[in-house]
C-alpha cells in the first residue's frame, strides 16, 4: 500500500516546500495561521524532515503572544527566522517610561535570528495594562514591537488597512533591508540610508508617499525589483510620472523587474522614455486604465531585453472605452513584440473579446510556432503585489 512515508524521500521534502509556500501565502492581507505545526504533529519521521518548519511562526492575537512567550523553548525560538506578526501598536506613556500595550516585543524579543518579518493589523488586541493616573496612550507602529530598537532584519514588510499609521524606520535599522513592502498610511521616519535594498513593493499606500521623488527616500539604494499597486481604495496614492522618472534616474536605473498594477496618471511619453533607459530589463507587467488616451508607443520603446511581458487595458469607470485605440496598440503589439526574434519567453494579455476579435487564435499559433508561452485572461494576482 502506497503512503506518504514510502514515496521517495525527494518527493516528499518538495511537497514540505510546496505546502509551506503555499501557507505562507498572503490573500487580500489576511495574516496566515500556525496551521502548518500541526504537520510536526503526525509522526517523529515527518517532524524530523520537515523541522525547518520551526524557523517560521504567525501570532495573530494577543493569546496566541502571551502563549508563545510561556511556552516557546529558547532553542527552539532561537531558530526562528521568519514571523508573520499582528502589531497592536498602542504605547502607554507615564514619568519618563514607555510601555507597549501588547506582549508582543517580548516575543519578539525572544526570536534573536529573525530575518524576516511581517506586520498586520491586529484584530484582536489585549487590554490596556501599567495604566496609571496621568498615563497617555498613543500609537507608535515601531516602538510596540522593539521598544529598544532592532538591526539585522532583511524583510521588512507591512501589509495594513488604508487607515493603518505606521513611521517606519523609527526603531527598526534599515541597514540591512534588501525586501521592503510598505502599505497604509506609511511615512518615513528620517532620511533613509537602506543601502542594501534590492526589492520595493508599494501597495494602496494612502498618504503623500509618492508625491516625493523617489532618490529623496532611497538615494543610496539599487533596485532589482520594483512593484506598485494602487489596490481598490480609492484614495491610494497614484504612481506619477515624476516620481518614475526619479526612480528609473535614480536608485531603479539597473532594474530587472518592474510591475505596475492600476496606472491612470502616467502618460505614455513619460513611460516610453522610462522604459528605454532601462536596459537591464527583463520582466515587465503593466495594467493600465485610460482616462481621455491611449498611445502604443510604449510598446515600441519595450526593451530586447525582456522576455516576460504582462499587459492588462481598462477604462476608468467614469469613461467609455477607447476602442479603436486599444486595436491600434494590438496591432503594433504584434508588430513590434509577439514576432520579435528572439522571441519572448511569456506573454500574458488581459484585453477585450472584442478587441481581440479572433487574434487569440492567431496568437496562439504564433507563441507556438515561435516556442514562447501566451496566456490569455486574468494574470494581476498573480503578482501578489
Amino acid at each position: 500500500m502506497l503512503t506518504f512515508l514510502t514515496i521517495p524521500l525527494e518527493l516528499r521534502l518538495f511537497i514540505y516546500d510546496v505546502f509551506l509556500a503555499n501557507h505562507q501565502h498572503v490573500d487580500a492581507s489576511r495574516q496566515p495561521s500556525n496551521a502548518h505545526f500541526a504537520l510536526l504533529h503526525t509522526c517523529k519521521q515527518i517532524a524530523s524532515e520537515a523541522a525547518y518548519y520551526r524557523a517560521y511562526v504567525s501570532l495573530a492575537h494577543e493569546q496566541q503572544i502571551t502563549a508563545f512567550i510561556s511556552n516557546i523553548p529558547e532553542a527552539h525560538a532561537s531558530q526562528i527566522l521568519f514571523a508573520d506578526v499582528a502589531n497592536d501598536g498602542r504605547i502607554v506613556s507615564y514619568s519618563d517610561q514607555t510601555v507597549p500595550v501588547s506582549y508582543l516585543y517580548q516575543a519578539l524579543g525572544k526570536m534573536p535570528s529573525l530575518r524576516r518579518l511581517r506586520v498586520f493589523d491586529c484584530r484582536r488586541g489585549g487590554p490596556t495594562r501599567d495604566f496609571v493616573p496621568g498615563a497617555r496612550l498613543s500609537l507608535q507602529f515601531e516602538l510596540a514591537m522593539f521598544p529598544s530598537g532592532r538591526s539585522g532584519l532583511h524583510s521588512y514588510e507591512l501589509y495594513l488597512e488604508p487607515s493603518t499609521q505606521a513611521v517606519v524606520f523609527q526603531t527598526i535599522s534599515p541597514t540591512n533591508i534588501q525586501v521592503l513592502r510598505l502599505s497604509g498610511r506609511v511615512r518615513f521616519s528620517k532620511t533613509l540610508q537602506v543601502l542594501s535594498l534590492s526589492h520595493l513593493s508599494i501597495r494602496c499606500v494612502t498618504n503623500n508617499h509618492l508625491d516625493h521623488r523617489m532618490e529623496e527616500q532611497f538615494n543610496h539604494s539599487n533596485l532589482q525589483s520594483f512593484s506598485y499597486a494602487q489596490g481598490n481604495n480609492r484614495m491610494g496614492s497614484e504612481i506619477t510620472d515624476r516620481y518614475f522618472q526619479s526612480l528609473v534616474s535614480g536608485p531603479g536605473a539597473g532594474l530587472r523587474k518592474l510591475v505596475l498594477l492600476g496606472c491612470s496618471k502616467l502618460t505614455y511619453t513619460s513611460l516610453a522614455s522610462c522604459l528605454r533607459s532601462l536596459p537591464l530589463l527583463e520582466y515587465f507587467a503593466l495594467s493600465l486604465v485610460t482616462i481621455h488616451e491611449l498611445r502604443s508607443s510604449f510598446i515600441t520603446a519595450l526593451p530586447a531585453s525582456v522576455t516576460v511581458f504582462k499587459l492588462k487595458i481598462s477604462n476608468a469607470w467614469y469613461t467609455d472605452p477607447l476602442l479603436q485605440q486599444e486595436t491600434e496598440l494590438c496591432d503594433e503589439l504584434e508588430a513590434s513584440f509577439l514576432r520579435r526574434q528572439p522571441p519572448p519567453q511569456s506573454v500574458s494579455l488581459n484585453l477585450r473579446d472584442s478587441v481581440l476579435r479572433g487574434r487569440d487564435v492567431h496568437w496562439r499559433i504564433l507563441a507556438r510556432a515561435s516556442g514562447y508561452s501566451l496566456t490569455l485572461g486574468p494574470w494581476e494576482q498573480s503578482e501578489n503585489v
